[in-house]
């Protein structure tokens, strides 16, 4: 007669594809002072998810690499009204989503304006910042 066993495995929140590094849980990510902020991939059609991109800096190049996670992984940090529009070039665009690095706030009625409020109070409010311009 076989014995079932009940196992429980693990799952980190999120790992670095680079160094193998495990953030367990969400909150352990945003309070991560390795973690900047490179940009914002916005979603530019109905069907497209708006992406958080952060680089994960740890020193003497021991990493070095770009983490991708979704906008709405990050959902229950925003408490305002929700869009399910995108505005991209309307003339409500204020232009900031062609740019990645451009993490203004913008004052369109859009998924994108919703998702740049969720990364400034990222910035706000966590350890997380937002990496050095590139050249």
């Amino acid at each position: 007669m076989s014995q079932e066993h009940d196992i429980h495995i693990k799952h980190a929140y999120k790992i670095c594809p680079k160094c193998n590094y495990e953030w367990q849980t969400q909150l352990d990510l945003l309070n991560d002072s390795t973690l900047y902020i490179l940009g914002f991939q916005a979603a530019l059609a109905e069907k497209d998810e708006g992406l958080i991109l952060f680089n994960h800096i740890i020193e003497n190049d021991k990493c070095n690499t770009t983490l991708s996670l979704k906008v709405s992984d990050f959902q229950k940090l925003y408490n305002g009204p929700l869009f399910d529009e995108i505005k991209h070039k309307s003339d409500e665009c204020s232009g900031f989503c062609s740019d990645i690095e451009n993490l203004s706030q913008c004052s369109a009625k859009c998924r994108n304006s919703v998702a740049r409020d969720i990364i400034n109070k990222i910035i706000q409010n966590y350890a997380v910042k937002v990496a050095q311009k590139r050249f």
